[in-house]
């Protein structure tokens, strides 16, 4: 009997992970340029990276203070985790989200 672990398809899952951790110095509200910081470390990691973990707040740089309260900034956020999404094998990236709220 085959008592490895399987994924929810059957596919039998792998007996180790490679993790790469990215150590970077993001510019906070710089999107654009922590983007590009992102994109340079994920094209360069070895081959057997499994998965990559990056700082928190990666993309808006830390602390962002105000700029989470712009929706122009915020919108900019979401697009960028968007075209993060569809250019690697990413299902999701923390991030800050703005809150919906009803008006008082």
């Amino acid at each position: 009997m085959d008592a490895s672990l399987r994924w929810h398809d059957g596919s039998k899952m792998a007996n180790s992970l490679t993790l790469t951790l990215a150590q970077l110095n993001p510019i906070v509200g710089a999107l654009s340029y922590n983007l590009e910081k992102i994109r340079k470390i994920r094209d360069t990691v070895p081959e057997e990276t499994d998965l990559i973990l990056y700082p928190e707040m990666i993309l808006t740089g830390y602390p962002p203070e105000d700029l989470v309260l712009k929706p122009f900034f915020m919108e900019k956020v979401e697009e960028a985790v968007e075209t993060l999404v569809k250019e690697s094998a990413v299902a999701d990236c923390a991030h800050p989200v703005a809150a919906k709220r009803e008006p008082l």
